[in-house]
């Protein structure tokens, strides 16, 4: 079901309910209830009650105009640091970004979206990505997947996607433009028909407001094999889209070649080379252990059920201690592959079920020993890890 900022919705789990106050992805609104609280909810949790196109409605989308659209020029930035690389980055912040009547039309368009709250950290180069977003963020493999179209540019990007059809020809399934530092919501894709978007082609036009420089029109050949998105590690992180997706770098600006540098010399006309097909990659996700750096090479995660999950009163204790144990897996390989020398992990104190079950676990790393973590700063409900990266030396704590 479709929901639109105003409209009055009850919820399915639990008794009352509220009114539409903001879009959070395709998937999830802000509710706010009667107290004046904000509830983020899936859509599916909730069922429509009148669709209000009145005060309330004008009011709501006044405050997401707000949030959505760039600060004025002149205010202070959250981070004078700009995503990209050096002086020439093609990310500007959102102090610095023109409102313009087309950008203010496609965000009230709800098929667009800002990009995620901390797209400034983003080490991502700017340009165009192709994301696969879960609908149900505990259960990556199952249900419904969004499929997004990110532009990581301060450009407006023009854009037109086919995918292959089983008899081999293409079948045109989406084309508009996106604003700057937004994602359009392409489609919703039931997961057994995912594999019919994983090879296709999206033609793609960089269009700067004020240009210095003009890039060539690109045509982007993309492959995502259906098997990776059956495994819940091809789902990561990353600071641009809102919890776990699959992201495909489709085009950095960097890559572009450019038609024309404002003040060159018109020289005599020559018929441009048309350009070769760009291939799609995968784009680089965030580590595991990164999120948790306290210092160089030095960790601290916190396995605590609450910190890892948000709805976790419906998993059992033995689905607690899996994915508790999966994650205490994933950041210490991870840190030993970002050579790590210390991360100490949080497990608190209880029955000391997922205290033994580590301890079990880290006898089958040659390379690492352990010990408890200080108590005077983390009790006797953490553990200290040390990592050698040789061979042969383990001492049991």
């Amino acid at each position: 079901m479709k929901f639109n900022i105003g409209d009055r919705v009850r919820f399915l789990s639990t008794s009352g309910g509220g009114i539409v106050s903001k879009i959070l992805s395709p998937s999830k609104v802000n509710v706010t209830i009667d107290d004046g609280f904000d509830i983020p909810t899936s859509t599916s949790d909730l069922v429509k009650i009148e669709a209000t196109q009145g005060a309330a409605s004008r009011f709501f989308e006044e405050d997401r105009r707000k949030i959505n659209q760039p600060s004025k020029p002149g205010l202070k930035a959250e981070s004078t640091q700009k995503p990209g690389k050096g002086k020439d980055s093609h990310i500007v912040d959102a102090s610095q970004a023109d409102t313009t009547r087309e950008t203010e039309m496609a965000l009230n368009d709800d098929r667009i979206l800002p990009l995620a709250a901390g797209y400034r950290r983003a080490a991502n180069p700017p340009g165009v990505y192709l994301a696969f977003v879960p609908q149900d963020q505990r259960w990556l493999i199952t249900g419904n997947v969004d499929v997004m179209l990110v532009n990581f540019t301060d450009h407006d990007v023009l854009y037109s996607w086919f995918i292959r059809t089983l008899k081999g020809g293409w079948r045109g399934v989406d084309y508009g433009s996106v604003p700057p530092l937004a994602m359009v919501h392409v489609e919703s894709v039931q997961r057994d028909r995912i594999s019919l978007w994983g090879d296709g082609i999206v033609q793609l036009m960089i269009h700067p407001d004020k240009p210095k420089e003009i890039f060539n029109p690109a045509n982007v050949e993309y492959k995502v094999p259906s098997v990776k998105l059956l495994h819940e590690d091809t789902f990561r992180d990353y600071h641009f889209v809102e919890g776990r997706s699959f992201v495909y770098e489709l085009v950095s600006l960097e890559s572009l070649s450019l038609m024309r540098k404002a003040g060159e010399p018109v020289e005599k006309y020559t018929a441009p080379v048309e350009p070769e097909p760009v291939k799609a990659k995968p784009a680089e996700a965030e580590s595991y252990i990164t999120r948790h750096r306290t210092a160089a090479r030095e960790a601290i995660v916190d396995l605590h059920i609450e910190s890892m999950v948000e709805d976790h009163k419906e998993l059992d204790p033995t689905e607690m201690l899996s994915l508790q144990l999966s994650y205490f897996v994933k950041c210490l390989d991870s840190a030993i592959a970002d050579n790590y020398y210390k991360v100490t992990f949080i497990h608190g104190i209880g029955a000391g079920v997922l205290r033994n079950a580590i301890r079990e676990r880290l006898r089958e790393y040659s390379q690492v020993y352990f010990q408890p973590a200080p108590a005077n700063r983390f009790g006797t409900g953490a553990i200290d890890v040390m990592i050698t990266h040789q061979k042969g030396l383990e001492v049991n704590g």
